[in-house]
């Protein structure tokens, strides 16, 4: 890609960045918009069907672009509104792509583009190579790597798809070790190392002047034992490169992790996995719907303030099901350090239902309210 071409994808990337209306786009707006903008940048043809092809026909179904050359299918790409859940589409693009022994596939919501080696062997997910956030991260980045997979240059001429095996094999390799880092960590902390307790004396001495005897620290460790060690989901935040090892829901539980303080006026009682799997389990469409987007926590027990004002409501009134309100009362008393009985005491319904939605620091409000300051 000439230097001019380049700096030109950048700005279209950035103008999508500050682009507000964008996650209200339609499935129609996101390939006018976006997905065919991005592939007219990466030197495809978008008006010649013989290079982009729309709603190729596989087995009765259709893909929504086949990017072909020379009369052969190159690249599947599907195409989703940006508040769909890709994954859940994963299994049908790359049963086409596999079928029609198509060596690249791609997803999309026009925001997240998660990419494929279909012929690979393994999982539909274990496939997944990569993944492209256009609001995330940095436009460079997204740049570079939306030329090594998806130009039309790297594709005709293999490229892609060496660059493609290139990222998965390290992929590989970083997720291999990655995923028994805590294990070592687990082992450090059930059976400390002389170096990790010379480390810590010598810190804390350090800090105040003191340094604590190699029995104190053996000490600490063990009581604080249950906090220290890794449950098995921490290997997914070791990760700089983050979209290459994580899933797209992990990416999200991640953001939701980082808005949410260490210190709230409400925290988890329960393991942060159980909590979730609890939430997942109450059976309300609207409920489900809204879930990802109003539950805020993090796996060091903290919940943010919005989202236990929303649990409450839920509780309080179930959207006028009895049924669903007593199965959010539950879940209230079964994940929260507080009760349901004890918060609606202390919390008045009109002001939790304005809290839920608030912008902003409302811990301080909340631990008045409950008395936890």
């Amino acid at each position: 890609m000439e230097n001019n071409e380049n700096v030109q994808f950048c700005n279209l990337l950035e103008r999508l960045k500050v682009n507000k209306g964008l996650r209200n786009y339609d499935e129609a707006a996101t390939k006018q918009a976006v997905v065919l903008t991005v592939l007219a940048h990466l030197g495809w043809d978008t008006g010649n069907i013989d290079e982009v092809y729309p709603e190729y026909t596989v087995e009765k179904r259709r893909v929504d672009y086949s990017l072909r050359l020379h009369g052969r299918n190159e690249f599947f790409l599907e195409v989703k509104r940006p508040d769909e859940d890709l994954e859940k589409h994963e299994e049908q693009l790359l049963n086409y792509a596999f079928r029609e022994g198509v060596k690249l596939a791609g997803l999309t919501n026009g925001i997240t583009w998660l990419f494929y080696l279909p012929l690979k062997e393994g999982s539909w997910k274990d496939r997944r190579f990569y993944a492209i956030d256009i609001l995330e991260q940095e436009v460079g980045d997204v740049v570079r790597m939306f030329i090594d997979i998806m130009h039309r240059e790297n594709v005709e001429n293999g490229k892609s798809v060496k660059n493609a095996e290139q990222i998965y094999t390290s992929a590989l390799r970083q997720r291999t070790f990655i995923e028994r880092i805590p294990e070592a960590w687990n082992r450090i902390i059930d059976e400390p190392d002389k170096i990790l307790i010379e480390i810590l004396a010598d810190t804390t001495e350090k800090i105040c002047g003191f340094k604590p005897s190699s029995e104190d620290i053996a000490n600490f460790i063990y009581a604080n034992k249950a906090r220290l060690q890794m449950p098995p989901r921490m290997q997914i935040t070791l990760k700089k490169d983050l979209q290459m090892v994580v899933s797209e829901g992990e990416r999200e539980e991640i953001k939701k992790e980082k808005r949410v303080q260490n210190d709230t006026a409400v925290r988890l009682k329960i393991d942060f996995s159980e909590a979730n799997n609890i939430l997942a389990n109450i059976q309300h469409k609207k409920f489900q719907a809204v879930l990802k987007k109003k539950w805020h926590a993090n796996m060091a027990g903290g919940v943010c303030a919005q989202s236990v004002c929303w649990l409450y409501c839920w509780a309080k009134t179930g959207m006028k099901s009895e049924f669903v309100a007593d199965e959010s009362k539950k879940a209230f008393n079964a994940i929260l350090d507080i009760s349901y009985q004890e918060f609606d005491n202390k919390v008045d319904h009109k002001w939790a239902q304005d809290a839920r939605n608030k912008i902003g620091d409302i811990e301080d409000k909340l631990a008045s309210l409950l008395g936890r300051n």
